[in-house]
């Protein structure tokens, strides 16, 4: 791989749950440290998504500490499919990346928490939740504008049945490295002062 542009060509599998997006996210977060340890330039990965359209799912790559930080980028499925197909030829592949992202530091993120406490069973916790960033190239209807609207609508339907305590949660920053959705692993104080 040693001065190379790696290709990874993880194809996402379509469930009605998580279980193909998080085998093929796994390759995009931590692709880029792996290849970079390999002596390779930069990544090119097939976007996540399950979509044929030509927008790539970005979502976040994750850099191991003491690993050069190799550029990375992610493809939609039909031009992932145009690289295969030149592949399958057998001539080398050439590829120009010319990138303009770059990492403007760390802002405030904003979580929007709504707990009611359940009338017969309030120690019974259910919680609920989406995050409220999107994808660079994204509009943020699908991922996560959906997700927001029904968990919200699903947070009506248990407060109108109040007996265990539901957290609603809304976090920001996922797409930039998670910070702002540390509430799910209980590192936040949720508004009953239970972590």
């Amino acid at each position: 791989m040693s001065g190379k542009i790696v290709f990874i060509d993880q194809l996402t599998e379509r469930h009605k749950t998580s279980k193909g997006y998080v085998k093929s996210a796994a390759a995009r977060l931590h692709g880029a440290s792996v290849a970079a340890q390999k002596g390779a330039l930069a990544v090119i990965n097939r976007t996540v998504g399950t979509s044929q359209n030509r927008i790539a799912q970005t979502g976040m790559v994750q850099y191991q500490d003491g690993i050069d930080k190799i550029p990375a980028v992610a493809i939609s499925a039909p031009d992932a499919e145009l690289i295969n197909a030149m592949l399958r030829r057998g001539h080398d592949v050439e590829i120009k990346l010319q990138l303009s992202s770059k990492s403007r530091g760390f802002t405030t993120s904003f979580n929007v928490i709504a707990e009611v406490t359940g009338s017969s069973k309030p120690e019974e916790l259910v919680l609920i939740s989406a995050h409220l960033d999107s994808w660079d190239e994204g509009t943020g209807a699908s991922d996560d504008g959906a997700g927001v609207a029904i968990v919200t609508a699903a947070a009506k339907l248990i407060q109108d049945l109040p007996d265990q305590t539901c957290t609603h949660c809304q976090g920001g920053a996922l797409r930039s490295g998670r910070s702002g959705i540390f509430w799910r692993q209980g590192l936040c104080q949720r508004p009953s002062g239970r972590a």
